[in-house]
């Protein structure tokens, strides 16, 4: 009985390779792999250009303009005043059950 590593049924043959098949498969991933490359530089030859342009195009309108997207320099978390990132508003409480600890000052139960 032959010994097949542990995989019943997924037995694996040896084949015997002339050198020539060899080096056919392999020149021709590499130029697969070369192939590849030079198609994806192709492309961002093209899209970075259009997409910088593009960008350009719409900054320059959107402050010509004054639409939503201008910001007078500020940055989004500057907010509306320019005075950092806080965030005002108004907070309720939405579950008013807690753990509570023996030194929570809240607690009815607290002697005093």
């Amino acid at each position: 009985m032959a010994h097949h590593g542990g995989f019943q049924g997924f037995g694996y043959r040896v084949v015997r390779m002339p050198r020539w098949a060899a080096f056919l498969i392999v020149t021709a991933s590499v130029l697969v792999g070369i192939l590849f490359l030079v198609l994806a530089a192709g492309i961002a030859l093209i899209a970075i250009p259009v997409v910088l342009v593009a960008g350009g195009i719409a900054t320059w309108l959107g402050r010509r303009r004054g639409g939503p997207g201008r910001t007078g320099g500020r940055t989004a978390a500057d907010g509306r005043n320019g005075r950092g990132g806080v965030v005002e508003g108004e907070y309720i409480v939405l579950d008013q059950h807690h753990n509570r600890t023996d030194d929570d000052r809240s607690d009815p139960n607290r002697p005093r």
